[in-house]
């Protein structure tokens, strides 16, 4: 996995390879799941690992996928498919990494992240240029 846990770091949820849940889920910090989700998934850093079916919409800053998911897939920084997954549905992220023998069917939308100190407000420029 490209995420390493650092023992600081906020531990949201773990799901367990024999728990399943029917619902929506929902936790900060790292969420580790291992089962069976009927639901949408939204976290900080999200692991699927590969015993794990996500039958769902997950939304997160990163996400790595090791097992099934059948859902859309939104990362705010990064989407990791690793080789054992298998993704059914689009993704949205900055940044994807997916390894040799994994599997994708849909479509990847590579959206950069909006940046803030680079916008420039035109809207006093512009009132002045009518003024004069």
């Amino acid at each position: 996995m490209i995420f390493n846990f650092k023992k600081t770091q906020k531990i949201g949820i773990i799901l367990g390879e024999s728990s399943q849940i029917k619902g929506d889920l929902s936790g900060e910090g790292m969420t580790l799941l291992k089962g069976k989700v009927t639901g949408n998934v939204e976290g900080e850093q999200i692991i699927i690992d590969e015993q794990a079916t996500i039958s769902g919409d997950i939304v997160g800053h990163t996400i790595s996928i090791a097992g099934q998911v059948e859902g859309q897939i939104t990362g705010k920084e990064l989407v990791e498919i690793k080789a054992t997954g298998q993704v059914k549905g689009d993704i949205r992220t900055p940044k994807i990494a997916i390894e040799e023998g994994a599997y994708f069917h849909g479509f990847c939308f590579m959206e950069q992240t909006l940046k803030t100190d680079n916008i420039v407000d035109l809207t006093a420029t512009s009132k002045d240029a009518v003024k004069s």
